[in-house]
């Protein structure tokens, strides 16, 4: 369930809904019985009572009940209305705002999976009860004829009110929509168990990098060549000094067998903690922001970085700038080999004290690679040191 919509949030936006247009029709009350609209004045009575018993069904979460009442007493209040006091009086644009709730209140139910009561056929009534209202007060004088005053204040009161509902509950709905969107991009793009940014959000943010939005002179012709051949040069990244590590935990299979999945799994967290700990340690404070493919360095001093899970048990660091990046990452390659992980068994009284080593394959961007042969040269780098006896940095 999103952090941001969630029941008790739509609960207290039931309430306030509900509370508003209690609110609302006290108002109407006092106008209706200070202009002498006695029929409205009663109906007005009943709304009054029926928006007092609606916050109990909001606190209640019955939904249905809620939308459904609400939205057939605008109707009608905003009928009644009309006949009784005539078109000019305005009430016909409330038929804006609750078709615009009918709505908001479908997607809520839909988004928290709850019972909802289908929008376009209810809001059907409206244009109908519009269209009644219309042709009723063509052919039927008002009852109750207003100055021209009163119908001045009507209408001020019902746009100023019919503004501000829509106003709120369309914004509502594209913040909403934002963080769904926010929201879901973060779960794509980043590992589940260790929370760190995944492959697939590399291979976004790396083809962001290989395709600025202005075309390069070069490129206007055009290419067939997949992202993954695609050389970077276009994007300067030779003059801006990225490279790339590949850390691959060392005999993890044999920790899975040796003290179960749970285990490994609690390594993998642990080990991408260090890594993150590691970021601090050398200056960085925030991810490095590939995705707005524009150059991150404002000067040669400031590092940037990314750390990600890349797979199993490898953990891929992408960075750009620093000096002396071979011995940092030696430096992270013993903390790791000195940091004893204590993991507690499934009785939680007895705990493993394990301790891991990881071998890093480290390689430099230069003029004129492609992403897979830069990732590659990682990754060939890593398997050199994972042949020739592990727990090493090889570059």
């Amino acid at each position: 369930m999103y952090k941001f919509l969630n029941h008790k949030v739509a609960k207290i936006m039931a309430l306030i809904c509900a509370f508003s247009f209690l609110i609302i029709h006290i108002i109407m009350f006092l106008l209706f019985r200070n202009y002498n609209v006695t029929p409205m004045k009663y109906f007005n009575i009943g709304s009054i009572i029926l928006y007092s018993s609606l916050l109990w069904v909001a606190n209640k979460e019955m939904y249905r009940v809620y939308v459904c009442s609400m939205y057939l007493e605008v109707i009608a209040h905003m009928t009644l209305a009309v006949i009784f006091t005539g078109w000019d009086s305005g009430f016909q644009i409330s038929l804006i705002a609750i078709t615009i709730l009918l709505f908001f209140c479908e997607y809520v139910n839909r988004y928290l999976k709850r019972p909802y009561i289908p929008s376009f056929p209810m809001c059907l009534l409206g244009p109908a009860s519009y269209l009644f209202s219309f042709i009723w007060i063509q052919y039927h004088p008002p009852s109750y004829l207003l100055s021209s005053d009163a119908s001045f204040l009507f209408q001020i009161f019902w746009g100023i009110i019919v503004f501000s509902i829509s106003c709120v509950i369309l914004y509502t709905f594209v913040d909403l929509c934002l963080k769904s969107e926010e929201y879901l991009e973060n779960e794509v793009g980043h590992d589940q168990l260790t929370g760190l940014p995944n492959r697939y959000f590399f291979a976004d943010s790396l083809f962001n990098m290989e395709f600025p939005k202005k075309k390069e002179p070069e490129d206007e012709g055009g290419s067939a060549e997949s992202p993954e051949g695609k050389s970077l040069r276009n994007n300067g990244m030779e003059k801006s000094g990225y490279w790339a590590a590949m850390v691959d935990i060392d005999d993890f299979k044999h920790i899975n067998d040796t003290y179960g999945h749970n285990c490994g799994d609690f390594v993998l967290k642990e080990v991408a903690r260090i890594l993150l700990e590691w970021r601090k340690s050398c200056g960085v404070r925030t991810e490095f922001g590939f995705s707005d493919g524009r150059k991150i360095l404002p000067d040669g001093d400031r590092m940037n970085m990314t750390i990600g899970r890349w797979g199993g048990e490898e953990f891929l660091i992408l960075g750009q700038g620093g000096s002396g990046v071979g011995e940092m990452l030696d430096g992270l390659r013993r903390e790791i080999m000195e940091y004893e992980i204590e993991h507690k068994t499934g009785n939680a009284l007895v705990s493993e004290c394990i301790h891991v080593t990881v071998t890093i394959g480290y390689a430099e961007y230069t003029s004129g690679m492609t992403v897979r042969e830069w990732i590659g040269l990682a990754d060939d780098r890593l398997y050199e040191g994972k042949t020739s006896g592990k727990n090493k940095v090889v570059a």
